[in-house]
């Protein structure tokens, strides 16, 4: 065989299990997705929304950090009243001293982050088993494979209905195995 031949038919070899691989590799990647539901609640219950996680067989409610309100209070017909507050959030909190309390997910090929239609998702944080912060997501969809391991995920989210608002953080551990 010509030795020109044999260089093509070996570059083909090595393009052919590039693609190959590749397709292996995308077939492994993790698909998060976010489902929302319908939030028929008004202004006066702002702090009614759904936010769950489900790895397709258990699905959990992370716990709750509020971070600010914006909240109606009453309004006699010429006025109305509105609150706002600040709350501490996550600020301070140990995540490794508290990992009891945390509510645990084990992952799975399809994560699906469940959210009413009044919440945005403002950004996600990943910390790793000692607290630090080893990841940023801008939405839920651009999640990477993570190693093995433990990790504490801090979801932040605003709902809004109407001019009223609640800012929260919402935490889990995700296992990956």
């Amino acid at each position: 065989m010509n030795k020109g031949v044999k260089k093509i038919l070996n570059f083909l070899y090595i393009v052919i299990f590039l693609v190959f691989s590749m397709q292996l590799t995308a077939c492994s990647r993790m698909n998060y997705v976010t489902r929302t539901i319908k939030n028929e609640r008004s202004f006066t219950e702002i702090f009614d929304f759904v936010v769950e996680i489900s790895n397709g067989t258990v699905t959990i409610e992370p716990e709750q950090f509020l971070d600010s309100t914006h909240t109606f209070v009453s309004s006699d017909g010429e006025s109305t009243q509105v609150q706002n507050a600040d709350y501490l959030g996550l600020y301070g909190y140990d995540l490794k001293a508290h990992i009891a309390d945390i509510p645990s997910l084990s992952q799975s090929p399809t994560m699906s982050l469940i959210v009413s239609d009044t919440i945005s998702v403002n950004w996600i944080e990943v910390f790793d088993s000692e607290g630090n912060s080893v990841e940023h997501w801008a939405s839920w969809e651009e999640a990477t494979n993570l190693k093995d391991g433990q990790y504490f995920v801090r979801i932040s989210i605003s709902n809004e209905i109407g001019d009223y608002y609640v800012n929260a953080s919402y935490l889990f551990v995700l296992v990956v195995e």
